[in-house]
């Protein structure tokens, strides 16, 4: 039933969702559920949603709550920036430093991927590290670079600020 679910998730645009789902398993397809309405642990609730379309709208506001409380999370966490230089007057360094730790080791590991001719022995381990930096350099660069920072950004500007 998941696969169904997570697949008509997907269609209608609802990635969030469809992670959540996904790595939820059961338990968060019965949450869903309870907040639309419908019991999406069978076939039968699956097609009773597909063809409710309060029910899709429903979920689509759930995706946005939760895009929302992402986004609020991101600001929040800029907004701590912000108030830290007020209060101190200086920035926080330790912010810049562990993303420059986390930048430079991505590319090391990567160079050293790229270099290195003997086979590797331990490709798992390589493997858990390689995602571990990878998402980690996702989170910098979204921090830094991302969508709601160019947003703010351009918020800023426009407030004269």
């Amino acid at each position: 039933m998941i696969g169904i679910l997570t697949s008509f998730l997907a269609k209608e645009g609802l990635d969030l969702l469809k992670g959540i789902v996904s790595k939820g398993g059961k338990k968060a397809v019965e949450k869903l559920g309870d907040k639309i309405g419908i019991d999406l642990t069978t076939e039968t609730g699956i097609e009773q949603l597909k063809n409710n379309p309060e029910a899709l709208l429903k979920l689509k506001q759930i995706e946005n709550e939760s895009n929302k409380m992402f986004l609020e999370d991101v600001k929040n966490s800029r907004n701590r920036e912000i108030e830290i230089t007020k209060v101190t007057g200086k920035r926080d360094i330790f912010l810049y430093i562990l993303a420059s730790i986390i930048i430079v080791g991505f590319f090391s590991v990567l160079t050293l991927l790229v270099l290195r001719k003997e086979p590797i022995n331990n490709q798992q381990i390589l493997s858990l590290i390689i995602g571990a930096l990878l998402s980690s350099f996702g989170a910098v660069v979204q921090y830094f670079f991302g969508s709601s920072k160019s947003s703010s950004d351009k918020t800023n500007l426009l407030g004269g600020k």
